[in-house]
């Protein structure tokens, strides 16, 4: 499937996001392509399906002794992302809008 990338006006207050383009490709049981928006914006008013990512990640950063970087928390989401298996199936939405806390989440939303 191939996905657009749109950036949000409200970046994040440590890191800025930038506009990055995402393509993937179709699973082998979709006979059409499908076109999904994705607008990636910052945590400073995230839709409730990433408001717990921007919390945590602002927990960490806050509270943590040696917080773990940005880079180490999108890997460690992504592949809890990449590793989750369900038999539920859903319609893919028209449009998505990602809340990240930094760049590094980018990958994340694609």
């Amino acid at each position: 499937m191939a996905l657009a990338l749109v950036v949000g006006g409200c970046g994040s207050s440590r890191v800025p996001i930038t506009a990055v383009p995402v393509v993937t490709t179709a699973p082998p049981t979709t006979a059409a392509p499908i076109h999904v928006d994705v607008a990636v914006a910052g945590c400073s008013a995230p839709p409730v399906t990433f408001a717990l990512l921007c919390e945590v990640s602002d927990l960490l950063h806050s509270y943590h002794l040696n917080p773990p970087t940005d880079a180490a928390l999108a890997s460690a989401a992504l592949e809890g992302l990449n590793s989750y298996q369900s038999d539920e199936v859903e319609e893919l939405p028209r449009a998505i809008t990602c809340a990240v806390p930094a760049e590094s989440f980018v990958p994340f939303c694609e």
